[in-house]
């Protein structure tokens, strides 16, 4: 009964281990289990010493201690290296801890990056020159390992080359290699000349995934609420126009009215009577030589000439319009349902997505939808697994809570036969006195032995230590267990 109390008792108190640090470098778990060791808790290694566990009930408030003393330190040593400089530190060692420090402080902060999960910065730093034409530009690298199953766009990529950049002296953005753990070079062609700067490609970059997601989750959303949750599929694809370009234009419109606005009236009105035919331009010596005229008979003529031109003002517009990059040259839709669709219900929902997605074939956008039964069959294995495993997670708590029960149960009946066994001798004792001993009589009663005498304080010492503190007897349980084996 003794060795199954105990082992029922072991088996209600184990303690339950859970995840303090997972994918720690070799220095990190150096450092946390020789914390751990002088903090006197228990821990375990896993994942190859790359994973540390300790009790659930600390692993919060270990996290928070373990945090107060820089561990994990995540990137090596930061500027708290000159915490504890000497007056004896050479030039040379104070110029290798700087480059430490920076080094640490720069993959500290990229390790911050929600899709980041370690990195390391190498930075080299040349020597001053005396000349500048012998000076030799500071190159880095950054080495980033990336979390299970997460992604890096080409934004983040920019904006970390651009980060270690700005933080050491000289360094140009294009002069960062950036790579992951797996060998693939992030940082190819980010830099290289092109028709826009880098920085407004990784804007239209971003705009256009924006732009996707945005025309992706409205029809979403309208085929939700039409066929039900995860009942389809919905993928956009933007064509931007990143072209900018201004387009002048200046138009002419009548006045308002019948007569308008004179802007200018000019009259002219000539007139003559007499003999012969009129001369010259008047006021202007003839040019035309003379001939002899013939003489005749004189008649009488007459002459008379008006002209009016009149300008009329009229309404001038200038219009300058600037077009900015970012219109979208065409849009490509696919929708695909979870069913096989008729024609008419292919018709519905293709009116229906051309409606929400703001689709225009005229523009020359393209509209799919086709209906096909999805294969679920690998999310299917994945939520009966789920379920069999809370299942089981289920089965093993009402087993341990059972064997908790049964322990307790178990230790309450021992502890009861105890006490019978020291108290009911003792009771035989007294049934067995008279209710009045001569005081000769109990003279001569021979005395209790010693290791008798002994036994029974150790088993009442035992039995006040079960009341008081039930976890200190199972451990003295347990150590007796060790010394038996």
């Amino acid at each position: 009964c003794i060795v199954l109390f105990i082992y029922f008792i072991s088996l209600s108190s184990r303690v339950t281990y859970d995840v303090l640090f997972s994918n720690l470098s070799p220095q990190d778990a150096s450092s946390i289990t020789a914390k751990l060791k002088e903090m006197g808790e228990s821990y375990r290694l896993a994942e190859g010493g790359s994973a540390i566990l300790v009790p659930k009930d600390r692993v919060y408030e270990l996290r928070l201690a373990l945090a107060g003393q820089n561990l994990p330190s995540t990137g090596g040593v930061g500027f708290e290296i000159f915490d504890k400089t000497s007056l004896g530190t050479t030039d040379f060692v104070e110029r290798i801890n700087y480059q430490r420090a920076l080094q640490g402080e720069l993959a500290r902060t990229i390790s911050s990056l929600s899709n980041v999960e370690y990195a390391r910065v190498h930075i080299v730093l040349p020597r001053e020159r005396l000349y500048a034409e012998e000076s030799v530009p500071p190159q880095a690298g950054v080495v980033l390992k990336l979390k299970p199953g997460a992604m890096i766009s080409k934004t983040e990529i920019i904006s970390i080359a651009r980060l270690v950049a700005s933080s050491v002296e000289g360094l140009k953005p294009e002069q960062v290699t950036i790579i992951d753990t797996n060998g693939n070079l992030l940082s190819r062609g980010l830099f290289e000349e092109k028709d826009i700067t880098t920085v407004e490609e990784s804007f239209y970059l971003e705009v256009k995934d924006r732009l996707e997601k945005t025309i992706e989750d409205r029809v979403q959303s309208m085929l939700t609420g039409v066929l039900g949750p995860s009942k389809a599929i919905v993928r956009a694809s933007v064509d931007l126009d990143l072209t900018q370009f201004k387009t002048s234009k200046e138009i002419f419109s009548p006045v308002v009215g019948e007569e308008g606005i004179i802007k200018k009236e000019q009259r002219t009105k000539e007139s003559y009577e007499g003999q012969g035919m009129p001369g010259g331009t008047p006021g202007v010596s003839s040019n035309i030589p003379t001939y002899e005229v013939i003489t005749g008979t004189t008649t009488s003529s007459s002459y008379n000439k008006q002209q009016v031109n009149i300008e009329y003002e009229v309404n001038r517009q200038v219009q300058e319009i600037l077009e900015k990059p970012g219109r979208i040259k065409r849009l490509s839709v696919a929708v695909v349902v979870d069913k096989t669709l008729t024609p008419q219900e292919q018709d519905a929902i293709r009116e229906l997505a051309l409606a929400a997605g703001g689709i225009d074939p005229k523009r020359g956008d393209i509209l799919t939808v086709q209906g096909i039964l999805f294969d679920r069959s690998y999310y299917e294995k994945e939520a009966s697994a789920m379920a069999e495993e809370a299942e089981r997670q289920r089965k093993q708590e009402m087993i341990r809570l059972a064997l908790i029960i049964i322990g307790t149960l178990i230790g309450l009946i021992i502890i009861w036969n105890i006490i019978k066994v020291i108290v009911k001798p003792a009771r035989k004792i007294e049934e067995m006195l008279p209710e009045e001993v001569p005081a000769p009589i109990l003279e001569k009663a021979p005395p209790v032995p010693p290791e008798e005498q002994r036994r029974k304080e150790i088993m009442e010492e035992i039995m006040q230590l079960a009341r008081r503190d039930p976890q200190s007897f199972i451990k003295l349980l347990r150590s007796w267990m060790r010394e038996e084996e």
